[in-house]
């Protein structure tokens, strides 16, 4: 449970925090540098140059649509951690597991596919889930049996949500293609 608060703290912390630097950036990258100035004033000019870039590539985004990306995430977050906890309790050692299961999958498996991997992120799927679930004292076997019908559903998820935008983007490009075909 314990991985689980401390994750949502971090993406929680992180969110806001990078709110408050869109809404107010000069106090807040000032903010920042004094604290990281604690530590090293070298590490503190390379945090800003990075926070800065950050929030000048966002200048493009109102408040409110950020604001509305970080509600979005929250929103597919919460959806995510509900639904594993959900798939959790179909097998006989989810039962006994917290809701906070559900949300450490997610945040593990997050880091898991940074790993680079084959397509599908068949490989490090699978270990973030492992891990997750290790934390909980739950076995590889019963971890993989998970990761196996975990890593299909979430494909075909993903597939049926975006299907609608696949079979709208051959014709998007090809607008594209024509006005730009045209403006020459």
């Amino acid at each position: 449970i314990q991985a689980a608060y401390f994750a949502a703290a971090l993406f929680g912390g992180g969110a806001l925090f990078l709110m408050l630097v869109r809404l107010w950036q000069q106090p807040m990258m000032a903010w920042t540098q004094r604290i990281f100035a604690l530590v090293s004033q070298r590490l503190a000019d390379k945090i800003g140059g990075i926070l800065n870039a950050f929030v000048d590539g966002l200048r493009g985004v109102s408040a409110l649509g950020f604001a509305g990306y970080l509600g979005l995430s929250v929103a597919i977050w919460t959806i995510n951690g509900v639904a594993y906890w959900a798939l959790l309790r179909a097998f006989a050692f989810g039962g006994a597991l917290p809701p906070a299961a559900g949300f450490t999958i997610v945040s593990v498996i997050v880091f898991a596919i940074l790993i680079p991997g084959p397509p599908g992120f068949i490989g490090p799927f699978e270990l973030g889930i492992s891990i997750a679930l290790a934390l909980y004292g739950i076995g590889q076997t019963d971890a993989g049996a998970l990761a196996l019908i975990a890593h299909p559903l979430t494909a075909i998820i993903m597939f049926l949500m975006a299907a609608p935008f696949i079979w709208h983007l051959p014709t998007a490009q090809m607008r594209t293609s024509t006005s730009k075909s045209t403006a020459e």
